[in-house]
């Protein structure tokens, strides 16, 4: 009895070919792979690209913070992760660890884009944190919409001061 529930589909397995066109000759398989459309880099306002500037002051970034100025923010439309356009926050001339995001604008709105936010003992999280930003002239102002960074040191870094163009 045992045997003769393997052989039927042994047999089913040996035929299948045949029943499939198999001639013996060799097939031509053509494969077609779909490929997923190349991503758009985000749009960036123009007047927004640069560096901005800003000096802080003690009590504007939490205190386990090194308050290193001037601040800036660079928007750049490349230097990100695959290239992709960029938005760094440096104190002093370095860009600090973490703080590089891709910034994703919409009116006046910006996403960056995995936002470094330090946790300590375990290192960084990454979140989508939102914020509107208020350009007049060359002053930039950022106001926060949300952020998941629980360190609160971007946060305060963008919306304690008002930036000014520098480059």
């Amino acid at each position: 009895m045992s045997n003769r529930r393997l052989t039927i589909p042994l047999l089913a397995l040996a035929l299948a070919p045949a029943a499939c066109g198999g001639s013996g000759e060799p097939a031509s398989t053509t494969t077609t792979v779909a490929r997923a459309p190349a991503a758009k880099a985000p749009k960036i306002p123009p007047e927004l690209l640069g560096t901005w500037s800003t000096t802080l002051r003690e009590g504007d970034i939490p205190a386990q913070f090194a308050l290193n100025n001037p601040f800036s923010v660079r928007i750049s439309r490349d230097g990100g992760v695959d290239g992709a356009p960029a938005f760094a926050i440096a104190d002093g001339k370095e860009t600090i660890e973490g703080e590089v995001s891709t910034p994703v604008f919409d009116g006046d709105t910006l996403t960056l884009r995995q936002e470094g936010c330090f946790v300590d003992g375990v290192g960084y999280r990454f979140h989508d944190n939102v914020y509107r930003y208020a350009l007049s002239g060359d002053t930039l102002r950022f106001t926060v919409v949300r952020n998941a960074c629980k360190d609160r040191f971007a946060e305060r870094v963008l919306t304690t001061r008002t930036f000014r163009r520098s480059s």
